[in-house]
């Protein structure tokens, strides 16, 4: 695997612009080790550690590292999550292609391994609106998200930093008026779903989330036209009213379509 070869998809690639230049990597769920050895190659970080807990992809990644010459400069440790690391290795964390149930049980609080990480890269697949309010309670604040999207399917990427954010909906303190938090207001229930950025930045990606958040809607609403229980109902109801939120936010936000 030549320099030249190393190129990361478009999923990974937003991962690593996230990565703070300079900064000791720890790589979770590494795989063949890709992320650190781009990085390194590129001079945006001196060293990192992957941890993967299956053996095969861990000893492809070796194999990669030391095509590279890197072995100096990266280290692969086999173990679950955050495990294999010692408190202070890792200034900057990424996870990538994990739920995001299972990035919240990796990144417990109590773990040794996280002290001194100051950056939290994570591209969760699914489940990002729960990890979303668990990192905020958590003291962290969301420095930046983006979506991106490879072989048709649209991604999270998030950069977390150390240190409570109040102006962030989930956060404690209350919103100021007027801008962003006026809108907040306006879509409470679509700013808590999909953070505090991805509505501000709009964007054709973050559209058609939202219009597979509606389709999603529309067709569970559809199957529950010819239900005559009371439970039922009650979902159809709140259904309808959850769609129309969505379907007002989609026409604020792209009001020229």
């Amino acid at each position: 695997m030549p320099e030249q070869a190393v190129k990361l998809g478009p999923r990974l690639a937003a991962v690593a612009a996230h990565v703070p230049h300079g900064a000791r990597l720890g790589d979770i769920g590494t795989d063949h080790a890709l992320l650190p050895i781009y990085l390194v190659l590129r001079g945006v970080i001196p060293s990192a550690i992957g941890t993967d807990i299956r053996r095969g992809p861990l000893a492809a990644g070796r194999r990669n590292v030391a095509r590279q010459g890197l072995s100096g400069r990266i280290a692969l440790r086999q173990g679950d999550g955050l495990a294999p690391l010692r408190g202070g290795e890792a200034e900057a964390v990424t996870i990538a292609g994990m739920g995001g149930g299972l990035m919240l049980e990796i990144l417990d609080p109590k773990r040794e391994a996280l002290a001194g990480a100051r950056t939290l890269i994570l591209q969760p697949q699914g489940g990002a609106s729960g990890l979303r309010r668990a990192l905020l309670a958590r003291n962290w604040r969301l420095a930046a998200e983006e979506l991106t999207e490879e072989k048709e399917r649209i991604y999270t990427v998030m950069r977390w930093e150390r240190g409570a954010a109040t102006d962030q909906p989930g956060a404690s303190a209350p919103v100021a008026a007027g801008g962003a938090d006026a809108d907040r207001r306006r879509f409470p229930e679509v700013w808590a779903e999909y953070g505090p950025l991805l509505p501000a930045a709009g964007g054709p990606l973050f559209r058609r989330v939202l219009q597979a958040e509606t389709g999603r809607m529309s067709r569970a609403a559809a199957a529950l036209e010819s239900a005559t229980g009371a439970v039922a109902r009650v979902l159809l109801d709140e259904l309808r009213r959850r769609l129309k939120i969505w379907e007002e936010m989609e026409s604020w936000l792209y009001p020229s379509d």
